[in-house]
């Protein structure tokens, strides 16, 4: 509304004030900024702002009327930028186009007409575009790359480019420039229309040679670059050579001698060309051919000059032969300047002289006369110098001895030919000459012949040899070779077949008949002694033979060579039957010929199409059964050794019977909610046959809205891999959709279906029937007893298990948490005595291809009690603990004493599977306690306990009264009164035994008669059930004393120590069943105690089986205390009457470390030597306390040792 009415006031207004213009400059497709200048503190406030191209406005703007907008085409490219009170206005056109370049103007109205105001303002407006490219033509305007190496120019040659930019605005100015130098050049522009255009500039110039490797660049500066654009190119330029220098010979050389020719060129770009010439021959490369073999190849080498021109350097090296002499060797050079100026080539020349001895020849080289006819042999020579020493002629290698002028004239130096008079038999041979000059010696390079001729005898020789095959028409040579005759070359030659004249050689148009004629046969230029048979036929077969001439005249004719030619057979016939051609069944084809060849053809090749068929060669191929390849072109053709005859081929059309390839299952299943189910066949038919689908017999409806079914048929062609012919492949598909909740009935759907094919004129219709059933996976599985209960070592009853499935399930069973299989079938069978290890969860897994079921049962073995007892101390009392296993856990607990009838009732207390007797401390005898364990299966098998006196009484003995100090003094009284007996004894067995010595008495006490008596050992059992090894193992069978009524047992001597301490002190130590106590402090002697043997020589340590008395107890010595084994070993006579006893040991059987030093000593060791004459004899008895609390401390010479058991020698 506020621009309606400033439009209406403009015409109301006079515009009064200044025109000013800008001229700006700007590139196509940039944003250019039209400035606009505004006073308004000069002119007042602005009414608005019109913008023009000539006489159109291209934008308005006023503030008040709040109008910015552009008009015309410059709509959405232009756009005002002002804001109130500045002073400067600019016009943004975006896009600058080649066509906005104008003289724009800038109109302003105040609202105010004040003077001095400029209300008028120009911008004259250029549009600016970069040129597009710079580029250097050549003459032919074709463009040359940039920073590209042109050339090779000649000397003095021309050069003439372009240099051309365009696409720019303005026409953009062209200069060249070599370095720093700028170039004269004739510019030119071809502008256009809208101002672009584009700029050449020519550039013409002499080349030379200081302009060898020049660079020329090509500048196009514009107002619309920021740098110029270049190009540039550089100049290869050729030169001529400017010298040329020979040298190497100076004098004349000998002839082998190496002569080394050096030709020197300098100045030439490129490099100079040398090439050798031997006269006006080239030598080296440059000659098709060496002019001699003694001339090497030469050598060349290029060197690059300061100035980039090149020198050349050949050397001609060769060994110097007569062929030299006189010879002028020229070095000429040359390059493509001075080809291309056709100027002449620079050269220079030597002349040779090379002495060298002679080179001599002998003439005629054959020489054929009659006997006494004379003979003269001419020797010839080149040498340097020509004088000759000596002249030498030799017959056959052997010199030839001149009697002057009888036999031989001639033969000197002055006269080097050699006269034969009178020529004989003896004269026939090989003559060369042999001359020497002031160089050397040499002899003739050939040699004369001389001959006496006779008439020739010839065979015939046929290449090849054997018989020949027409179809190759070869060529046969026949020669006719000289078996004797002189000379041996004929000739003429006749040639017969089969005795009749085939040809005569030379054939000259004349007989020749004798010698003379042949010699004036000037135009028989042949061999006469080879006829050449070409393609050889058929025709060529028969017998060769021939006679042959030369200078004595025709000679006998030559034995028949038979020439064999064999050819091949006829054109074949080729027929079969039956007629029609059936799958499996048989065809014949028969192959006949009329024409047999040579020789007669017996053999025949078949090919299927274009495959042999090598196993048969007959007349007749018989195809039984006829298969997929039996469709194909059978051809035959009979051949020999001449070739292959004509073949025959015919096609045989094979037809196929209705034959399924793929049948129907006897069964197929599928799953009850399957997607996908369908039944295939395929039937191979030729010619093609149809296919129908039936079910329970009656077709199958299809293309119903309803139909269940659907058929999809397919087509498959022949497949020679597996012999199959065109087929029909028919699949029934069930269409799921059509299913009530898309699953298959599991009754009503199982139902048999058929798959028929229609009958052919080959044969009748096929069928294929299946049985179709919906199958399930297992469900419903159970087992016929869920909880089995058996007594332990009964057999279990047999469970079954059962589920429901189709096809029918299989089942296996496996223990719970274990994956091994236990047993397979639906019956669960342990047929065996079952341990209560094998109860526990049996896992039934019923399964088919669709899934699988599981089902638990549980088998509970059920056995009687099995108890141990264990003590402790509790407020000052022995505790006897009876612990018991058992399944049912339902426990009752009886507590007895051995032997007694009593049944302890008092301080019982049972909990659960635990029985606690708590024992009073009246108790004064020993006693062994029994715990009897009873549930529903059976009573349990009575543990017991030995319990000694002084466990039931409440104080302990004197002995664990002793404080550690009294017992060490009491143990080194007790060891140092056990020391004093053993020396006193030994010292009584020696004196015993030198009075025996003296006085001869007899032995009272013989030894081996108290080894062969069966020892008495007390067999109380009652000792080893105290022991701390109990109920690990049974105590071993002892034979009890007559007379002992205490708990003593004797140390029993064991032949083999190692069988029976290792394993039973094996047993002990890694036994669980040990008390705490006694496994952790060893405080144990073991059953058996292996002794390792003593380190003296011929004495003998023996192991023994210890058992001791009860803890902190000393038994008074028992008569005879020691008791000998009958097993005890037989000494030798000198150690027949002592033994070692022995010494501390550990469970293992090795020497306890502590006492090392005193087991070392023999002396520490009680030692008995046992007389003959002795009656009575106290041996120390080891004893092993069973006490683990204080076990007794030992002191040896000041040293406190606490052995691993209490030992206590008794005597």
């Amino acid at each position: 509304m506020l621009f309606v009415v400033a439009a209406l006031l403009l015409p109301v207004l006079r515009v009064q004030g200044l025109n000013t213009q800008a001229d700006i400059a700007g590139l196509v497709g940039d944003t250019m900024l039209l400035p606009c200048e505004i006073d308004t503190g000069k002119c007042g406030e602005l009414h608005s702002i019109k913008w023009y191209r000539g006489s159109s406005r291209i934008f308005v703007f006023s503030e008040a009327a709040k109008i910015a907008r552009a008009e015309g085409e410059y709509a959405g490219r232009a756009e005002l930028h002002y804001t109130t009170n500045m002073s400067r206005s600019h016009l943004e056109i975006r896009q600058l186009q080649l066509a906005d370049e104008a003289v724009y103007k800038c109109e302003i109205t105040f609202l105010e007409v004040r003077e001095g105001c400029a209300v008028v303002q120009f911008v004259n407006l250029t549009a600016l575009i970069k040129p597009e490219y710079v580029k250097v033509l050549k003459e032919d305007g074709s463009e040359i790359s940039s920073s590209t190496l042109i050339g090779p120019f000649q000397e003095g040659q021309e050069l003439k480019l372009s240099c051309q930019s365009g696409g720019g605005k303005p026409i953009p100015d062209i200069t060249w420039w070599n370095g720093t130098h700028k170039l004269p050049g004739a510019f030119s522009a071809d502008p256009g229309p809208n101002g672009v255009g584009t700029g050449v500039n020519r550039l013409q110039v002499t080349l030379g040679r200081g302009d060898l490797g020049a660079k020329y660049e090509c500048k196009a500066s514009s107002r619309a670059l920021s740098a110029d654009l270049t190009a540039s190119i550089e100049v290869d330029v050729n030169v001529r050579p400017l010298r040329l220098d020979l040298s190497g010979v100076e004098e004349h050389v000998h002839e082998g001698t190496e002569v080394v020719l050096t030709c020197q060129v300098t100045g030439a770009r490129p490099a100079a060309n040398i090439t050798w010439f031997n006269g006006t021959e080239p030598v080296g490369r440059h000659a098709a051919a060496t002019t001699h073999a003694a001339v090497q190849q030469p050598s060349t080498k290029l060197v690059k000059s300061s100035d980039g021109t090149y020198e050349t350097q050949s050397e001609l090296r060769f060994k110097a032969t007569r062929h030299e002499n006189g010879e002028t060797l020229t070095c000429e050079a040359t390059n493509p300047v001075l080809v291309e100026q056709k100027e002449r080539p620079l050269k220079d020349t030597v002349t040779l002289e090379v002495l060298y001895p002679p080179s001599v020849f002998v003439s005629p080289e054959n020489v054929t006369v009659n006997e006494s006819t004379d003979v003269l042999l001419f020797c010839q020579f080149d040498a340097n110098p020509a004088v000759l020493n000596s002249v030498q002629w030799l017959r056959d290698g052997k010199p030839v001895v001149l009697d002057g002028g009888q036999h031989y004239e001639g033969g000197t130096p002055l006269q080097t030919t050699l006269l034969i008079k009178n020529a004989t038999r003896v004269d026939q041979g090989t003559y060369s000459c042999v001359l020497e000059n002031a160089v050397g010696k040499a002899e003739s390079q050939n040699v004369a012949y001389v001959a006496i001729y006779y008439k020739p005898s010839v065979s015939l020789v046929m290449e090849p040899t054997a018989g020949v095959s027409e179809t190759e028409r070869l060529n046969i040579t026949l020669v006719c070779r000289v078996e004797g005759g002189n000379p041996a070359s004929l000739l003429a030659v006749r040639w017969y077949l089969d005795k009749e004249l085939l040809k005569e050689l030379p054939d000259c148009g004349v007989q020749v008949t004798t010698p003379s004629a042949a010699e004036n046969s000037t135009f028989c230029d042949i061999d006469p002694s080879k006829l050449l048979l070409e393609s050889v036929g058929r025709n060529f077969h028969g017998n060769y033979s021939c006679e042959g001439m030369n200078e004595a005249g025709w000679g006998p004719m030559s034995d028949d060579k038979e020439l064999v030619v064999f050819y091949p057979p006829g054109q074949a016939t080729l027929t079969y039957e039956p007629a029609r051609v059936v799958k499996r069944s048989s065809v014949t084809l028969m192959c006949s010929i009329t024409d047999l060849g040579r020789p007669e053809a017996t053999s025949f090749k078949w090919l299927r199409g274009q495959h042999p068929i090598h196993e048969v060669t007959s007349a007749n191929l018989t195809i039984d059964p006829v298969n997929l390849e039996t469709l194909s072109n059978f051809t035959c053709l009979a051949f020999n050794e001449g070739g292959e005859g004509e073949g025959a081929t015919v096609f045989i059309d094979v037809f196929a019977p209705p034959t399924f390839i793929e049948r129907l299952p006897p069964y197929h299943g599928a799953l009850m909610n399957a997607e996908q189910v369908s039944l295939s066949c395929r039937i191979e038919c030729q010619p093609a046959c149809g296919v129908k689908w039936l079910k329970d017999g009656q077709p199958i409806a299809l293309g119903l809205p309803s139909s269940r079914y659907t058929v999809k048929t397919s087509v498959l062609p022949p497949d020679p891999r597996t012999n199959d012919f065109e087929s029909v492949v028919s699949t029934l598909v069930w269409d799921m959709r059509q299913w009530p909740n898309h699953e298959l009935d599991r009754v009503h759907d199982n139902a048999n279906y058929t798959c028929e094919s229609s009958a052919t004129h080959v044969g009748p219709g096929v069928k294929s029937t299946t049985f179709f059933g919906v199958e399930y996976p297992p469900e419903n599985v159970s087992v016929s007893v869920p909880v089995l209960s058996v007594v332990e070592g009964h057999i279990p009853e047999k469970i079954l298990c059962n589920a429901k499935a189709y096809p029918e399930p299989s089942y296996q069973w496996h223990r719970e948490n274990d994956t091994e299989i236990s047993m397979k079938g639906n019956a669960l069978i342990l047929n065996y005595p079952i341990p209560r290890s094998k109860g526990g969860n049996y896992v039934c897994e019923a399964f088919n291809r669709h899934g699988n079921i599981t089902h638990k049962t549980f088998i509970n073995v059920l056995h009687k009690p099995e108890c141990a007892i264990t003590q402790r101390e509790v407020h000052g009392k022995l505790v006897l603990i009876c612990n018991a296993s058992a399944n049912p856990t339902e426990v009752d607990f009886t507590w007895k004493i051995k032997n007694e009838n009593e049944t302890i009732e008092e301080n019982i207390e049972t909990n659960g599977l635990t029985s606690m007797l708590t024992l009073e401390s009246r108790v004064e005898n020993f006693r062994t306690y029994l715990c009897f364990a009873n549930n529903s299966v059976g009573m349990s098998i009575p543990c017991e306990r030995d319990i000694t006196a002084y466990q039931e009484r409440s104080n302990p003995g004197w002995w664990a009264s002793l404080d550690n100090d009294h017992k060490l003094i009491f143990a080194s009284i007790i060891t140092g009164a056990l020391l004093m007996v053993i020396v006193i004894f030994i010292i009584l067995c020696i004196v015993c035994r030198r009075k025996r010595v003296e006085d001869k008495c007899p032995n009272q006490f013989d030894i081996r008669d108290r080894l062969s008596q069966e020892p008495s050992v007390d067999g109380d059992r009652q000792f080893y059930e105290n022991l701390p090894f109990h109920g690990i193992q049974s105590p071993p069978n002892k034979n009890q004393r007559s007379k002992s009524t205490k708990n003593r047992k004797s140390m029993q001597f064991s032949r083999h120590p190692s069988t029976s301490s290792s394993s039973s002190s094996s047993s002990l130590s890694s036994s669980s069943a040990f008390p705490n106590n006694v496994r952790n402090n060893r405080t144990y002697i073991p059953n058996h105690i292996h002794v390792p043997s003593a380190p003296l020589s011929g004495e003998h340590y023996y192991s023994g089986s210890v058992t001791g008395p009860q803890p902190n107890h000393y038994y008074p010595p028992e008569r005879n205390g020691v008791h000998h084994s009958r097993t005890m070993p037989r000494h030798p006579p000198s150690y027949n009457n002592r033994f070692h006893y022995p010494s501390p040991i550990q469970p293992n059987g090795v020497i306890y470390d502590p006492y090392s030093r005193i087991s070392q000593s023999s002396q520490f060791l009680p030692q008995i030597h046992q007389q003959n004459n002795l009656h009575e004899h106290h041996s120390p008895v080891l004893r092993a306390d069973n006490a683990a609390d204080n076990p007794p401390v030992l002191k040896f010479h000041g040293s406190e040792l606490v052995p691993k058991a209490s030992i206590t020698y008794i005597y």
